[in-house]
């Protein structure tokens, strides 16, 4: 079954709309747990396209957008499978080139590993103008990463007030 949910909460302000600075100002998640594919790039490939995409348009300029990517998938190929995924804003890597979150690998594994990737990012607003934040996946060289049917797979951004 796919869920797909976004949410939001109100903006905090301190009267009148002005900000209050370390207060959250709105949040949005993407929770998407249908099948986004297999992939077998060792390149970042865009993971779910339109279906697991978080378009969010902060209301400061000066805020501080908190990222979180939560996902599970599963590693297949022998010996020793791996992948990695990464948050692409607007088409750009947020993290290093090559491993993203880091490498997830199924040591000593033959065959099919389940496991959950993610982490957290905080970038800057620089505008009020929306912003998309996608999952990036790589799989190691001859293995693939399975995003199927069941599998939680969580976009939040969190605007903080600066």
């Amino acid at each position: 079954m796919s869920k797909l949910y976004v949410n939001e909460i109100v903006e905090a302000t301190a009267g009148a709309g002005v900000h209050v600075p370390g207060a959250v100002v709105q949040v949005q998640r993407i929770d998407y747990g249908g099948n986004l594919g297999s992939y077998t790039s060792t390149s970042y490939t865009n993971i779910g396209g339109s279906y697991f995409r978080n378009t969010f348009t902060p209301k400061y300029a000066s805020s501080l957008l908190k990222v979180t990517l939560e996902a599970q998938c599963y590693i297949t190929g022998t010996p020793n499978p791996y992948g990695n995924i990464t948050i692409y804003r607007d088409g750009v890597n947020q993290l290093t080139p090559s491993y993203g979150f880091g490498y997830i690998q199924a040591v000593g594994i033959s065959g099919v590993a389940t496991t959950q990737m993610g982490g957290t990012i905080y970038v800057n607003a620089n505008s009020t103008s929306s912003t998309v934040f996608e999952m990036w996946a790589a799989a190691g060289s001859g293995y693939t990463l399975n995003f199927g049917n069941g599998s939680y797979r969580s976009l939040t951004v969190t605007e903080i007030a600066q």
